[in-house]
């Protein structure tokens, strides 16, 4: 009696706190078309419809689900969606894949369509109204989402087989759409990029934010929107019709009936890097472009570590490195091999100045590669992108002064140590252990190097172009 006690007690707390999404009656179609037939495979579709799939059923959804279906799969799966929806509050239709426009109708593409000619559209594809009137007749909310705005060549072969002009790019505006919101990928007419992930950018963001307990759809789209022009570097601008007449939550708050500001204070809503930061990024290269400061590309390259121009600022840096500068002899008056320093960088020698901060672990890379191409163990670029290159030098120089030294992330303490070295260590080394002596006559492969590097740092100074946004 006790434990049966406790099951009702647990059972009664879940259902307080869903509160509304365990009333609803939630019902949801997902779909993904990546292996079409008559058109290259797209790489996301299937993924993007499993994770939704997964999360909608997290969130109390009844899912109906279907992937690489053909004209008749997809006719079926939209018959048995419109079947469940009897009684649905809330309708759900998620597509991954091809999509087609014409004469402002949308058209869902099935793996199997060829499209040669306009009059296949109506036997070869099913069409979005299809699916909207399934749900607009059931259900009191209706959500679309649709992720089928990528770049088609079934497009391209259909306008060349069609005297229409009426065929266009990605999908078209939905103006009537009563109780309902569309959710595209892109603007209308723009296409989507597929991705290099698991998920495109526009699900990734989707599968990010559908769970933030106490936001709005109208909320969770606006972060989406942000997430994805971030991503994207503004080239897909997330778009979407609504005219929901109250507020959808797809996670309500800690207890049904709380207010949308005590939702947020229960557990506060995260931050996405969008439309302002890429604007920040923008607004602050634009101001520096011109300038021949390399400190102010260093800045640059400090506030936006992942930003749109760090290529061409490191190329910039390259072509207003200083000439190489010769490292002090040792205190025995020893010869001393000269070390280039690496473009775009200060000459550092045992005494460089202490306490300079390092901030982050981009910083901590980029000061790690200008020791140790310093003293003769690195020859790659000073990025700050810690890569096996790097890693390699590192163990070189752990291997030539018997150091164990952290090798991935290098730490700043490590950096202390490599500058504790005034000359070159690694070829020095390695010479020893060949039973040779370092050279003595000409330049040194470093001095080499450096001069090699501020050749072609000049050459990408005056060569590079911004990447367009």
């Amino acid at each position: 009696m006790r434990w049966g006690t406790a099951l009702f007690l647990f059972l009664a707390a879940t259902l307080a706190l869903n509160g509304e999404a365990q009333a609803e009656k939630r019902v949801a179609l997902v779909v993904g078309n990546s292996n079409y037939q008559h058109a290259p495979a797209l790489k996301n579709p299937s993924n993007d419809a499993q994770d939704v799939a997964i999360t909608l059923k997290r969130l109390g959804f009844e899912v109906i689900a279907g992937q690489d279906l053909d004209e008749r799969g997809m006719a079926q799966k939209v018959r048995d969606f419109a079947r469940s929806l009897e009684g649905a509050d809330v309708a759900l239709f998620f597509y991954a894949g091809h999509g087609v426009q014409a004469k402002g109708q949308n058209y869902l593409v099935p793996v199997s369509a060829a499209l040669k000619v306009e009059s296949d559209l109506d036997f070869e594809t099913l069409p979005l109204d299809l699916v909207m009137k399934q749900m607009q007749r059931s259900a009191r909310i209706s959500l679309v989402f649709l992720d089928a705005c990528r770049d088609n060549p079934l497009t391209r072969s259909l306008k060349a087989g069609s005297r229409s002009t009426a065929i266009g790019q990605g999908l078209a505006r939905i103006e009537e759409a009563a109780g309902m919101l569309i959710a595209f990928s892109t603007q209308p007419g723009n296409v989507a990029l597929d991705g290099n992930g698991r998920n495109s950018p526009f699900t990734k963001a989707l599968l990010n934010n559908i769970e933030t307990a106490g936001a709005t759809i109208g909320d969770m789209m606006i972060d989406v929107r942000k997430q994805v022009i971030a991503e994207t570097g503004e080239k897909q601008i997330p778009w979407e019709n609504s005219s929901l007449t109250g507020k959808f939550y797809f996670k309500p708050g800690v207890q049904a009936g709380t207010s949308d500001s005590a939702a947020q204070q229960a557990e506060p809503r995260k931050e996405v890097v969008g439309v302002s930061d890429a604007a920040v990024d923008h607004t602050f290269w634009t101001s520096i472009v011109s300038s021949n400061d390399a400190a102010l590309y260093r800045e640059y390259l400090r506030r936006f570590p992942n930003g749109t121009y760090v290529a061409i600022a490191e190329a910039k840096l390259q072509a207003l490195a200083p000439p190489a500068a010769p490292v002090q002899p040792a205190a025995n008056n020893a010869p001393e091999r000269t070390a280039a320093v690496a473009p775009g960088a200060v000459a550092t020698t045992g005494t460089a100045e202490p306490g300079r901060g390092l901030e982050n672990p981009r910083q901590v890379a980029e000061e790690m590669q200008r020791e140790l191409k310093r003293v003769g163990c690195y020859a790659g670029r000073v990025t700050g992108t810690w890569t096996p290159l790097s890693k390699k030098a590192l163990e070189r120089f752990n291997e030539a002064t018997k150091l164990e030294l952290q090798l991935n992330p290098p730490d700043a303490q490590g950096v202390t140590k490599v500058k504790s070295f005034p000359g070159i260590v690694c070829e020095k080394a390695e010479q020893a252990q060949k039973g040779g002596q370092p050279r003595r006559n000409g330049p040194s492969d470093a001095a080499v190097g450096g001069a090699l590097g501020g050749f072609v740092g000049g050459y990408l100074g005056s060569k590079v172009r911004p990447r367009l946004p």
